[in-house]
């Protein structure tokens, strides 16, 4: 039944749920967020016959009925979505509904499942074009802000050369027609930063060198962006980080190579609106940091539904993955030579399977028994680098 619930909630829900032993009474703890914006209404809260016992983000002094004021339509959840945190929170839930407490977490996995579309224009950006031009391969326009006159199912095309300029990308696609920006062949050298504004939707960006020049970021993702891929890209230079994610949701990042920024990728910051289901799909990160106290990988704020695939975080000087938000999926990824920490896991429910590292601690913020840690063994990476490394050479 509990399957059937979350199905209804629709793309972007997680839902977690915890059952443990603590003094010979079991305990619920949950965590649900839609993946839309606000802050989750729950966060590893634990329940006892008594009222809550341990709250996280939420105030101890609610409990009861009162629980039903963080799952109102208001917060942007669904009916079905309310039905199921009151199943729990109410402890009206059937024996079938339990999970056994040796699994002790339940986790819906975020899945994009982007259908990027086909173009069906194409114009043309060139150094040595023209944006006063027609924008064909004969004529074509000079910079990449040409981009923002593309309508739903139209292409820009960037010629060979270097690009020069940063770029606030705002052009809006539609779930049928998306916008792409791709290289002609393979990538192109960009010296500038990229960042994808509040407008922009439905687009995908494929086939750019970017190299920041010292700008704060090579790669920014705005609030209120969203369905957004961006796929065989180099990033490198970012004076504080390589990519940073002030918000945005459903974005789907893969066949990336993220080097020698002053710090990896941020997702969040302390306090503020973080990404909201967010795939990172074959990434290679190394030497972010100039070997000081930085990461390959942070999360901060409020996010939620992160998936981390087949990333190899090496050479930093704190940790290769430092998730913060909790409940966060990460899988077949490699921490290889980073300083302190090969995965530091802050608060709870983070699911870590079939990973690898070589030298640093697993740090966890709160008791074991609330995160699911799978195959995490000692290794070298090296299949998994020599992988990446095969996947960025055949997009060159």
């Amino acid at each position: 039944m509990i399957e059937e619930e979350i199905r209804k909630c629709g793309r972007g829900y997680t839902l977690a749920l915890m059952f443990v032993r603590k003094g010979g009474g079991f305990i619920k703890g949950m965590h649900f967020s839609n993946g839309i914006g606000g802050r989750p209404a729950v966060s590893y809260p634990a329940f006892s016959a008594k009222g809550p016992i341990a709250s996280g983000e939420v105030p101890t002094k609610i409990g009861g009925e009162g629980w039903k004021a963080l799952t109102a339509p208001q917060m942007g959840y669904t009916p079905e979505a309310q039905k199921v945190c009151a199943l729990y929170l109410t402890g009206k839930a059937g024996a079938d509904d339990l999970l056994p407490h040796e699994k002790k977490l339940r986790f819906e996995p975020f899945d994009p499942k982007f259908q990027v579309t086909q173009p069906q224009k194409s114009f043309y950006v060139s150094p040595g074009g023209d944006d006063s031009a027609q924008g064909t391969r004969g004529k074509p326009w000079k910079t990449l802000a040409a981009a923002n006159r593309l309508k739903p199912g139209e292409e820009l095309v960037l010629l060979a050369g270097t690009y020069k300029g940063s770029i606030e990308i705002t052009c809006r696609g539609a779930a049928d027609g998306w916008v792409t920006i791709r290289a002609d062949k393979g990538r192109v050298p960009y010296e500038g930063s990229v960042t994808f504004g509040n407008r922009a939707g439905y687009v995908r960006l494929c086939g750019l060198d970017i190299d920041a020049k010292g700008e704060s970021q090579a790669l920014i993702f705005k609030r209120f962006c969203h369905d957004l891929l961006v796929e065989n890209c180099t990033l490198t230079k970012g004076g504080r980080e390589a990519m940073v994610f002030e918000g945005g949701r459903y974005i789907h990042l893969r066949n990336l190579h993220v080097f020698e920024n002053g710090d990896g990728l941020q997702i969040g910051r302390k306090g503020q609106y973080g990404a909201r289901g967010v795939l990172f799909d074959h990434l290679l990160l190394e030497r972010n940091g100039g070997g000081g106290n930085r990461d390959g990988i942070i999360a901060e704020g409020f996010c939620s539904a992160l998936h981390i695939v087949k990333c190899y975080s090496t050479g930093h000087g704190d940790s290769g993955f430092d998730i913060k938000p909790g409940f966060s999926h990460i899988a077949e990824c490699a921490s290889i030579d980073n300083r302190i920490n090969a995965y530091k896991l802050w608060r709870g429910g983070d699911v870590v399977t079939d990973c690898i590292y070589n030298s640093g601690r697993i740090s966890l913020g709160i008791p074991d028994h609330f995160y699911t840690l799978k195959n995490l063994r000692k290794g070298d990476g090296a299949t998994l680098r020599k992988e990446l490394e095969g996947i960025l050479a055949k997009g060159k």
